[in-house]
């Protein structure tokens, strides 16, 4: 099967940008900690949010992880089940290495100053809640790996679609949702889809009830869904050429 050299190379693509990404994290750190210092005692500051720019890393990491590693490893003979567990090897890996260190900064930016995490901003938790506060760990590794399997779901549909094809969903999908569709509710259905939308994101989310672990199991269902969908697509993208 070799799958321990896949999930090595997977990680080794993965494993630059991730320390360059924290290296950014921590200079930004140290900015808002010197700004926190100039104004302390004049301004009451509160920051947080590490979780979103984290979210957006690991999308765009599997965006990237998919066309290179493909042709790579069908060169090799490598199976696409080996490709696609490899890579599950590597995004829960990387996603519960981003959750630990999240939330470890998240408890050391509590006890330095007024921070609140975006785990405490979404579920309702006070400014002065515990560092260690349950479901954050828990939360941010799931929502990692949602958005882990999001991109690679993405890029492999893009890598199966033609030009104009791609060209059509570029286009098309982003207008259709924020253009047609809110015209559409609202004309038709005074904006009860919308509604309806947004009620069930909540819902599943843990939102309405203030309940993470809500959020929890519907991303763990999210995640597996996703990578049915990515697996389902994996077996049968073709090897296109320049010329294809």
């Amino acid at each position: 099967m070799r799958f321990l050299p896949a999930w090595k190379y997977q990680m080794n693509g993965v494993k630059w940008p991730l320390i360059i990404y924290y290296i950014v994290i921590a200079s930004l750190l140290v900015l808002m900690g010197v700004s926190l210092s100039i104004v302390q005692g004049r301004d009451r500051i509160t920051v947080g949010g590490l979780e979103m720019a984290s979210m957006i890393f690991i999308f765009v990491a599997g965006l990237n992880s998919y066309k290179p590693v493909f042709f790579m490893m069908s060169a090799n003979g490598i199976s696409r089940r080996t490709m696609f567990v490899s890579f599950l090897a590597m995004l829960g890996v990387v996603a519960a290495g981003m959750a630990l260190v999240d939330t470890l900064y998240g408890i050391g930016m509590k006890m330095a100053g007024d921070y609140r995490t975006m785990f405490e901003q979404l579920y309702g938790r006070a400014a002065n809640a515990p560092a260690w506060i349950p479901g954050g760990f828990e939360w941010r590794l799931c929502s990692y790996l949602v958005a882990g399997m999001a991109g690679y779901l993405i890029t492999i549909l893009y890598y199966r679609m033609n030009k104009a094809v791609k060209l059509l969903v570029s286009i098309g999908v982003p207008i259709l949702v924020l253009f047609v569709w809110p015209a559409a509710d609202l004309t038709w259905f005074n904006g009860a889809t919308i509604r309806a939308v947004g009620w069930l994101i909540e819902w599943a989310s843990g939102l309405s009830s203030g309940n993470p672990y809500i959020g929890v199991m519907s991303n763990i269902v999210l995640t597996a869904l996703l990578g049915a969908l990515c697996y389902l697509a994996l077996r049968r993208a073709p090897i296109k050429t320049k010329t294809s």
